[in-house]
């Protein structure tokens, strides 16, 4: 953002009246020096803290000078590995003999006569369009859009410029100087001793503790010198079960070079799903937008895309029984292609919770009896013991589903039974909060709807199902107080 863009925001924040009286304190030589006014008013008028978060807050609303973003476009080619200085950067960008009339004067191309810098020439700005394949809307769009679309228009750039040159040489033959990519990957900031110290910090401390530190730091802004820390602190604050703060301050904070990573759209899909369901159209694209994921991560992004959609579709409003009983058949049968595919627990857990609400809520659907619940449980006990000796967190996902599958075959015959089975469980496996979490709310959902459509009284197998699964609920919800 422009000095004149910062003045403006400041007249605008402390009024014209104050402004102007402020100014005038300013010996007459600096008055007309636009930088000298501003260091004059920040140490004066408005604190330089206050005016960083004008400023962030108005990026989100103007775009960049023509400067500025041309400025911005070099300082991307420099730090994803671009060996360029000086006059040499606009001769890699624009390249023409006509740009040869400028060169004494870099900005001689630039329109004087304008407070935002904008370019003269409309020839210089297609050249530049045109190198680096973006549109000419870019020019005028919002500032973080225009870093967003830069930073992977110079990356696709780098990575055409690497095929078209086994020897990672760039040189134009119109040009008189060579640019060679010594390394395209960015050099990343890593974590200062204060980022480290308040990484340990929220490590220590309980959920709700976490979230007063969290919400008054200034580590979770989208800055380069930011990125590190957040990588490091992201997995630890979705154990902890933060979503609401990861959704709104961590993960559009994130460079598209972190938020573009597997693990991370795939937190970020699980964390838009803790926070509601009303989030299934973006967590679809998320999931989707996941390159060449193994067979592993298919069936992840496969069983989400199902559960996230049944979820979402039933929550809205004015659902008959007719329109529940076709998205619980859709979802069956989305479930049993994913489950007959890989035979993994994952999809028939979701699989036989279907089922189990078809014959609830539908008893005369004859669509149960095509299936046999415990042929679908043995099928799947190997997908259940090679998870266990993972370890981690597919301990406990394989453990609790193997405990979720006894519950609905109605194999304890005590609520003791129960209790003490889950109790190991969650000693065995010493799961983070989320994963409880997880649990919990599939086990709700599952009651909720009972409750809101059930017209008549199950049977008593049925009855039992449901009886049990409700006393896990509220186990589940104690242990998760001290989680």
């Amino acid at each position: 953002m422009t000095t004149f863009k910062k003045l403006e925001l400041i007249k605008n924040e402390i009024g014209v009246r104050e402004y102007k009286k402020s100014l005038k304190e300013l010996p007459k030589r600096d008055k007309r020096d636009l930088n000298v006014s501003l260091q004059f008013l920040l140490g004066d008028v408005i604190p330089k803290s206050d005016l960083d978060i004008l400023v962030e807050r108005t990026i989100n609303n103007y775009p960049m000078s023509n400067s500025e973003l041309l400025s911005f476009i070099i300082e991307e080619l420099v730090r994803q590995g671009v060996n360029i200085k000086g006059k040499k950067a606009y001769d890699f960008l624009i390249n023409d003999k006509r740009w040869r009339e400028h060169e004494k004067s870099w900005y001689g191309w630039l329109n004087e006569n304008t407070k935002d810098s904008s370019i003269e020439s409309i020839y210089i700005k297609k050249k530049i369009e045109t190198k680096l394949d973006f549109s000419s809307e870019l020019w005028n769009k919002v500032e973080v859009e225009q870093k967003k679309i830069i930073y992977q228009k110079v990356k696709l750039f780098l990575e055409r410029e690497a095929i078209a040159s086994s020897a990672s040489l760039v040189e134009d033959i119109e040009s008189d100087y060579p640019f060679i990519i010594e390394d395209i990957r960015p050099t990343q900031l890593t974590c200062t001793q204060e980022q480290k110290r308040l990484i340990k910090e929220i490590e220590d401390k309980d959920s709700e503790s976490v979230e007063e530190i969290v919400e008054n730091s200034d580590f979770f802004r989208a800055k380069e010198e930011n990125q590190d820390f957040l990588m490091k602190v992201l997995p630890i604050l979705y154990k902890k079960g933060l979503y609401d703060f990861l959704h709104i301050n961590l993960f559009p904070s994130l460079f598209t070079y972190n938020r573009e990573k597997k693990s991370i759209k795939f937190k970020e899909a699980n964390t838009l799903s803790n926070i509601g369901d009303d989030n299934y159209h973006e967590i679809y694209h998320l999931l989707k937008s996941i390159k060449n994921p193994t067979k592993e991560e298919s069936v992840d992004i496969t069983t989400m895309l199902i559960s996230n959609f049944k979820r979402s579709t039933l929550k809205q409003k004015n659902i008959d029984k007719e329109v529940l009983l076709n998205i619980i058949l859709k979802s069956i049968k989305f479930y049993k292609e994913a489950y007959e595919e890989t035979h993994n627990y994952y999809p028939a857990i979701n699989l036989v919770y279907m089922l189990k609400l078809l014959n609830v809520l539908f008893p005369k659907e004859q669509v149960f009896l095509n299936y046999n619940l415990e042929t679908i449980y043995s099928s799947i006990e190997k997908s259940i013991k090679e998870d266990r000796k993972r370890g981690e967190d597919f301990n406990y996902y394989a453990s609790i589903s193997d405990f979720e599958f006894k519950i609905l075959l109605n194999r304890f015959d005590s609520k003791k039974e129960l209790e003490e089975e889950l109790e190991n469980i969650l000693w065995d496996t010493t799961p983070d909060k989320f994963l409880v979490e997880r649990t919990h709310k599939q086990m709700s959902w599952f009651l909720k709807l009972i409750k809101e459509f059930n017209i008549k009284e199950p049977n008593s197998i049925i009855t039992q199902n449901i009886r049990n699964i409700a006393f896990i609920v509220k186990k589940l919800e104690e242990d998760m107080k001290f989680l």
